[in-house]
C-alpha cells in the first residue's frame, strides 16, 4: 500500500479543471461525474488529517519509549549488574539498554 501522492493529485485536479473550461466554452456531448473529483478533494483531506493524527502518535510513542528505555530500564540494569546479577537475554544476546 502506498500512500496518497499529493503532486499526482494536484496534477490531476488542474487537468480536471482545465479540461472543464474546455467543456464549458465549447459544445462537447463529454460529461464527467463531478462527485468523483469532490470524493477525492475529501478524501485527500482525511488522509492529509490521518497522517498528522499519526504523526502525534508516533511523537507520543517515542517520548515514552525513550523514557521507559533511559530513565526506567537504564538504571535498574546498572543496578542488577552493578549486584552481579545477569541481564535478561533476547534473542540469544545480552540486553544492552
Amino acid at each position: 500500500m502506498q500512500g496518497i501522492n499529493r503532486t499526482r493529485h494536484k496534477a490531476l485536479m488542474t487537468l480536471v479543471h482545465q479540461l472543464d473550461e474546455v467543456l464549458n466554452t465549447k459544445d462537447y456531448d463529454i460529461a464527467y461525474d463531478p462527485s468523483q473529483i469532490r470524493q477525492m478533494e475529501e478524501l485527500l483531506a482525511h488522509y492529509e488529517k490521518l497522517l498528522e493524527e499519526l504523526q502525534v502518535c508516533i511523537g507520543t510513542y517515542e517520548e515514552l519509549y525513550k523514557s521507559v528505555r533511559f530513565k526506567t530500564l537504564a538504571p535498574l540494569c546498572r543496578k542488577l549488574r552493578k549486584e552481579g546479577e545477569e541481564l535478561p537475554q533476547i534473542n540469544g544476546q545480552a540486553l544492552r539498554i
